[in-house]
């Protein structure tokens, strides 16, 4: 009825060419923010459990839509996994986060320290995101441990040499580490030994056990925050979200908790430092 000459795509063919079309629009999307003012950091509070002075934050990522609504990274980052973006995403991270630290320095007040994540794509070559920290270093805007490098367990696992060299060059420049999603392997307590971060963020299973009362989980974590109690490395809860787990953290000598409950996430306007 059309003449002939004209091909029509259906069924799984169709929906994978939507899909592929959709990405498109939003890797283009992703690539606009990156070159324009499309993205912004959020922190949320890391609070100590026993007191300590200073500030530690985690770092969030958002992206800025057209209707000035803001996405999750959870809602872009895998498409942007999936068109190799992540290196040039850590590195604008790395360099937002390094400006909101020299700005915090000049206004006063006590010094911040922001975790930043690190991807598998950017773990396979971290020279850019490594360049912009060292340099801010060399140029006295931050001091080296106000970043903490955060890295997954499951990528040390998976990548073991480029970690092992990622973790050398962090040593070097005075730097320091933390892994993330930590203690949900068998192989878990041996990187406390062989890796020795200076934080571990405790897998969100742990958080979950203490309202769930799994006493066999319960155990195996017991068993890591006794590890790191033992070597000096600071232990730090996720997805704390009621008084009760707060309490149940302090009494299990977890040094840092983090979540709603804790204390909501701040914007980049808001000030780092407490003055």
């Amino acid at each position: 009825r059309r003449g002939g000459n004209v091909s029509v795509f259906m069924g799984p063919t169709a929906e994978a060419t939507e899909r592929k079309r959709v990405a498109d629009q939003q890797a283009q999307r992703i690539r606009e923010a990156l070159a324009g003012d499309g993205l912004r950091l959020v922190f949320q509070p890391i609070a100590s459990l026993e007191g300590e002075p200073g500030r530690l934050l985690d770092t969030h990522l958002r992206m800025l839509t057209g209707d000035g609504s803001e996405l999750m990274a959870m809602d872009f980052l895998p498409v942007a996994i999936e068109y190799g973006l992540m290196p040039a995403i850590d590195e604008w991270v790395m360099q937002a986060a390094v400006r909101q630290l020299a700005e915090s320095d000049e206004s006063g007040g006590d010094d911040p320290t922001l975790f930043i994540r690190m991807s598998n794509q950017t773990l396979a070559s971290p020279d850019a995101m490594l360049k912009v920290w060292q340099d801010a270093v060399e140029t006295q805007r931050i001091r080296p441990a106000q970043l903490v490098f955060e890295i997954g367990e499951g990528q040390i696992h998976d990548h073991r040499s480029k970690f092992a060299a990622l973790r050398q060059k962090i040593i070097d420049g005075q730097g320091r580490l933390a892994i993330d999603r930590f203690g949900n392997r068998h192989a878990s307590i041996g990187l406390l030994s062989t890796v020795e971060p200076d934080f571990i963020k405790l897998d969100p299973a742990f958080t979950r056990s203490l309202e769930s009362s799994d006493d066999s989980a319960r155990r195996q974590f017991a068993e890591i925050i006794e590890t790191a109690q033992s070597k000096g490395i600071r232990t730090i809860a996720e997805h704390v979200e009621d008084a009760n787990a707060m309490a149940q953290l302090w009494q299990l000598g977890i040094n840092y908790g983090q979540g709603n409950h804790v204390q909501s996430s701040m914007t980049a306007d808001e000030p780092l430092a407490d003055n």
